[in-house]
Parts: structure tokens; sequence; C-alpha cells
């Protein structure tokens, strides 16, 4: 019975740090969708839109300061970096939890014979129905595609309406990073665990070779 107690005492723990972590993924995805807007509006109204980047930055100044677009455009580009990071990290800790959970439900049912201990894992992956099936697929691949195009489309014109220098060598390079981010953020998701250490095991075969 002690054993019994610790397991759903952790449980417990586990499943509250779990819900915090969703409650920051949710509210730093709804951010991003927020600065991706932003983004995809500078598209049609760059200036517009740099104005309504400095009015959130002056928001709380008693004296506000005028920006150039050469300084709020490499801003925008880290909030969406900065943001972007927080997001995976939630996501992944949340995914990585769900499993752990799973573990502790069946360590927990073996322990008890009273019930199936199983809200996690079992019932809730069993006859899904076709509103979530949708909700994940606009979680994994809807929305991190969406915002791949937005910022590719937005780094293409820069390249070719502004002038090459450090300002736009800097988008440049946070706009790999932020697509290195949303790439591995949509492998993680959607491929399972096994076969992306297939994958890795043969990138690394491939790069011995070389």
């Amino acid at each position: 019975m002690e054993l019994l107690e610790l397991l759903y005492d952790h449980y417990k723990d586990s499943y509250e740090r779990s819900m915090k972590e969703q409650e920051k993924r949710n509210k730093n995805f709804v951010i991003l969708c927020v600065l991706e807007a932003l983004s995809f509006f500078i598209l049609f109204n760059s200036s517009k839109a740099y104005e309504i980047l400095e009015s959130f930055i002056n928001m709380n100044n008693e004296n506000p300061v005028e920006l150039s677009d050469s300084i709020l455009r490499p801003l925008l580009w880290i909030f969406i970096l900065y943001v972007s990071i927080r997001y995976c990290q939630n996501t992944i800790y949340v995914e990585r939890q769900y499993k752990y959970i799973h573990k502790l439900e069946k360590r927990i049912s073996k322990e008890t014979t009273k019930f199936d201990f199983n809200r996690e894992s079992f019932n809730y992956l069993s006859n899904r129905p076709l509103v979530l099936k949708f909700i994940s697929f606009f979680y994994k691949w809807f929305a991190p595609g969406l915002f791949f195009i937005i910022n590719t489309v937005r780094i293409i014109i820069e390249f070719f309406s502004l002038n090459f220098d450090l300002y736009l060598i800097f988008d440049i390079a946070i706009y790999l990073i932020i697509s290195f981010l949303c790439i591995s953020y949509i492998c993680f998701i959607n491929i399972k665990e096994e076969k992306r250490k297939a994958i890795c095991q043969k990138v690394k075969k491939i790069l011995k070779r070389k």
C-alpha cells in the first residue's frame, strides 16, 4: 500500500507539472500567432506593421522612443525566435511527460486490482473524435507549416528589396535558426521515436563515410 501511495503522489505531482507546462505552451502559442500575424501584415503594409510594433515596445515607457525600420525589423525576428524556442521547449516537455505519465498509470494499475488506472493513456487515446484529430493536425502540421511559409516569404522579400547589409545578414541568420526549429519541431511531433533514431543512425553513417 505504501508503494501505491508513493506512486500516486508522484503521479499527481507529474500531472500537475504537465498541466502548468501546457498552460505556458498555450500562452506562448498565442503570442507566437500574434507575432506571425504581424509578420504576415508586414508583407502587405510594412510601415503600418512596424508602427504597431513600435507602439507595443513603447507601451509602458513614459518617454517613448522612435525606432527605425532597420531596428524594428530585427527586433521582430528576435521576438519570434525567442517565443518559438519557448514554445518548442514547452511542447517537447509536455509530449515527454505524456509518455512518462502513461508509464506511471500502467505501474499503478499493476498495484491495484480495483480498476484500470488509464485516464491519460489508453482511455484518452482510444476512439478519438474527429474534432480532436483536426485540432491535432492544426497544431502538428498546419500552424508550423503556415509559420514557416510566412517567414520564408518575408525573408525573400527582404532579400530582394533591401540593401545587403549587416541588418539583413542578421535577419537571414535568425530566419535560418527559426526554420531549423520549425522543421525539428515537426519531425519531433510527427515522427515516432524509433524512426527518429533510425534516421539519425543513417545520417551518422553517411557523415562517417565522408
